[in-house]
């Protein structure tokens, strides 16, 4: 008889999500190479919370200790010191821990994995130090990782030691995680957007900049500098029953529920009801508690959705809408005092703006402050949100726009207002800074890096309105200044006048030079729009005009350079559209480096609808069509970007999906379909199968939908003109009429997709294999298990 291998069924535990560099990259939303300010940034916002939680102004401290290969990060505070529990809590990867999660109240951080992400850093970069934390008079030594099975090893050593107010963490992040950090600058930050806080860095050790000073040290102290008087939202604050909706309540209920039967407290009603702001006093938590007179304990809520709705509207109606002013400010003074004492300011171009409002039922606080600069190149935004500075802009998904300026996030309306810094030679040296406070912010990211903004936001709105007036003066100036470009362009036209040098030849001759001061020799990733800012003035003395056009560069010069001599690695090509996938409402931005870092979810959907009119897809949002149908849907503007392009190909060649287009009736719309299934000079070799969903033009005409005039810009393509009817060429090349599929009502719009997805087959759900179903449910049900004796042997 020969030998029969016996297979063992293995099972990998997902705590190796924390120790494994890709995995904690989806976790935090940054590169590996930006771990350290990943580790920075939390453990000073922990920091931050927990003084406050105490009561107390916050005294944070900042050291980081420059050593071989590796920098010593930490972080102190002035609070009550994380208890002996909680570190025990944190080193249980079965589970996530947050007193924030289910609450909605503008906080810094929502993740519930930030210590854990933490202890998980140094192992994912390969270090074995210890993550080191001292608090309640215990040193906790901490060494975590995997071993390569992916079972989880933790070596926990404790000692005690004198006591001391608070807590210090320390972790070691090897070199390979330090690109670009900048600890001075995290603490600036931070200092921005909290006056009521105290913030010391020391830097020290024999980094590249001291590299004659063996023992360099550097210290910044930032004392506070608000009055008593000053107040923001605090984590021991009572949270508003206006700020919750059906949903948000529901998840709240059941997290008390779940905390309940892991041996917490089940709560009583009435306690439970007077922990909301207004809610407090005994007659309004009683008079709530009768509108569910059958609910005596929280755990009576379970699988009672109708007494957690009806509990909710009796919240609301016996408390008062809590005014967007409780939130809390930065305040007019302070930014002021920072951006006077950290800029060289030209006096008196100091600028404040606020704005104050309700968004969808919550509250939102929006500052807005600016200086002019004597001199140099200005500085990039300080933004932050809810008191803590994000990593970038968190508003690029949001299109904003106000009278004579717009863009997309923060970043791209100071852009478009001459604000930004190298951003062509009508930029105007400058410093600004922004802040936003609301509770229940809608993010798109695992790392909550960034902010979700409704077609109609009244926030979006005021974002607007206030970068609007604290940039008007600099918008001005940078417009003297480009009209005297222009000036100085018509006279370099004189002196070059005979000679005649190519848009193309003139952006080849620059563009390495352009390519390396703006990526800063590699070190950073560059739009494309940030490149052509970086471009044009070195093209205008060899072209003597100033006429090239930004579609022109990164449409047709980037893809020719790149074809001919390799593909630029630090490129980027902003978000154009969004993909919205059903059941989870995520909505992804579908940018060059939003593409990349998204992984495709298994068993959500098996369609892709693009459609290529912004606008519409908002209105059909609410009919269902995308949940009814397993539809994930791409709302662009015009072409199919490269980013959307390589999603749609891998949506198409790894999970199956089928792809639908809906477009105008127009020879546009007919060329926008065409490229989105063939191969383009940009994508060579790209090719899937797209079912044309249309509008046809003879359709449209049947549907007695409205034609309209419009005007010829360049001939047709002519692998469009091949494929026309004859009714299509007479309309579209001799009348110049075609048909929007705005043209369709609103309320016909889900009909007509429904129609023409049934027509194609394509009305399966997505069901998972059995063997899936299966796995999921013996996974949930172990960790279930596994939690529930832990929280036993605890």
């Amino acid at each position: 008889m020969s030998n029969v291998l016996q297979r063992t069924i293995f099972e990998t535990p997902r705590v190796a999500e924390y120790f494994i560099a890709k995995e904690l990259e989806a976790q935090t939303g940054q590169s590996r190479s930006q771990f350290a300010a990943v580790v920075l940034k939390e453990l000073v916002d922990n920091a931050l919370d927990a003084a406050e939680t105490a009561g107390r102004a916050p005294e944070v401290g900042i050291e980081c200790h420059i050593e071989e290969g590796s920098t010593r990060i930490t972080v102190t505070d002035n609070g009550d010191g994380i208890t002996p529990e909680t570190v025990k809590r944190v080193l249980n990867y079965d589970t996530r821990a947050s007193d924030k999660a289910a609450y909605r109240s503008p906080t810094r951080g929502l993740q519930g994995n930030a210590l854990k992400t933490i202890i998980g850093i140094p192992s994912a970069l390969g270090s074995e130090e210890p993550v080191v934390i001292e608090a309640c008079g215990i040193r906790h030594t901490i060494r975590a990782w995997v071993d390569p099975a992916g079972a989880l090893r933790v070596v926990h050593n404790t000692a005690p030691i004198a006591h001391r107010v608070g807590t210090a963490v320390t972790v070691h992040v090897p070199s390979r995680g330090l690109h670009g950090f900048s600890p001075g600058e995290w603490a600036r930050r931070f200092a921005m957007f909290n006056p009521h806080a105290a913030v010391k860095i020391t830097v020290c050790g024999n980094d590249s900049e001291q590299a004659n000073k063996q023992d360099a040290l550097i210290i910044d102290f930032y004392r506070l500098v608000s009055s008593d008087e000053w107040r923001k939202f605090s984590p021991t604050d009572p949270t508003s029953a206006h700020w919750y909706d059906d949903a948000a309540l529901k998840v709240l209920v059941y997290h008390e529920i779940a905390h309940a039967r892991q041996g917490g407290k089940d709560k009583p009603l009435r306690e439970f009801v007077r922990e909301f702001r207004g809610l407090t006093s005994t007659a309004k938590a009683k008079a709530v508690c009768a509108q569910v007179p059958e609910i005596r304990k929280l755990s009576d809520l379970d699988g009672r959705d109708d007494a957690i709705i009806r509990l909710l509207e009796s919240m609301r109606e016996q408390s008062a809408e809590p005014k967007p002013a409780v939130l809390g400010l930065v305040g007019e003074a302070h930014m002021r005092q920072r951006l006077e004492e950290w800029h060289d300011a030209i006096p008196d171009s100091f600028v404040y703006s606020k704005r104050l409002g309700i968004d969808h039922g919550l509250p939102f606080a929006v500052e807005v402050s600016s200086i002019m600069m004597n001199g140099g190149d200005g500085v990039r935004p300080d933004i932050g949100i809810n008191f803590s500075p994000p990593f970038g802009d968190p508003f690029t998904a949001a299109s904003l726009s106000c009278e004579k300026v717009q863009g997309y996030g923060i970043e791209g309306f100071l852009s478009s207002g001459h604000a930004l810094p190298r951003q062509g030679r009508a930029a105007v040296p400058c410093a600004v800074a922004v802040h936003v406070t609301a509770p229940g912010l809608t993010f798109l990211d695992r790392a909550k890096s960034r902010v979700s903004l409704p077609a109609e936001s009244t926030l979006r709105d005021a974002l607007s309105d206030a970068l609007w007036f604290a940039i008007r003066h600099i918008y001005r100036e940078g417009e003297r200044r480009r009209k005297d470009a222009s000036r100085e362009d018509r006279a370099i036209q004189q002196v070059y006048r005979g000679v005649r040098v190519s848009d193309k030849s003139a952006v080849f001759e620059v563009l390495p030079s352009a390519y390396h001061e703006a990526t800063d020799d590699g070190a950073i990733r560059v739009s494309a729009r940030d490149l052509y800012y970086t471009v044009r003035p070195k093209v205008l003395p060899l072209t003597g005009r100033n006429e090239l056009g930004y579609d022109y560069f990164s449409q047709t010069l980037l893809t020719e350079y790149q074809q001919e001599f390799g593909r630029l690695e630090m490129l980027y090509y902003e978000a154009r559209g969004v993909l919205y996938v059903p059941h989870s409402g995520q909505e992804v931005p579908l940018g060059t480096r939003e593409v990349e870092e998204y992984d495709l979810p298994g068993w959500v959907f098996d369609k892709i609808l693009y459609i290529e009119k912004r606008g519409v897809w908002e209105a059909l949002k609410d009919s269902g069509l995308a949940e009814r149908y397993d539809l994930a849907v791409i709302s662009a503007q015009g072409y199919a970007s490269e980013a959307a392009r390589l999603l749609l190909s891998r949506a198409e060649a790894g999970h199956k999906c089928r792809i639908f287009v809906f477009h105008d009736a127009d020879l546009a719309g007919y060329n926008i379909a065409r490229t989105l299934a063939e191969e383009t000079r940009r994508m060579p070799g790209h090719s899937i199968e797209v079912h044309d969903i249309g509008l046809k033009l003879e359709e449209a005409l049947a549907m007695g939908l409205q034609t309209e005039p419009f005007r010829a810009q360049k001939k047709p393509p002519a692998k469009i003109l091949a494929r026309l009817t004859p009714v299509e060429r007479d309309f579209f090349v001799r009348r110049h009429q075609r048909v929007e599929i705005n043209a369709i009502l609103p309320a016909d719009r889900a009909g007509y997709i429904e129609r023409k997805l049934e027509e194609a087959g394509a009305t399966d759900k997505v069901v998972p294999p059995d063997g899936v179903l299966d796995d999921e449910a013996i996974g949930t049900y172990d960790r279930n298990l596994d939690a529930t004796v832990q929280s036993i042997v605890d």
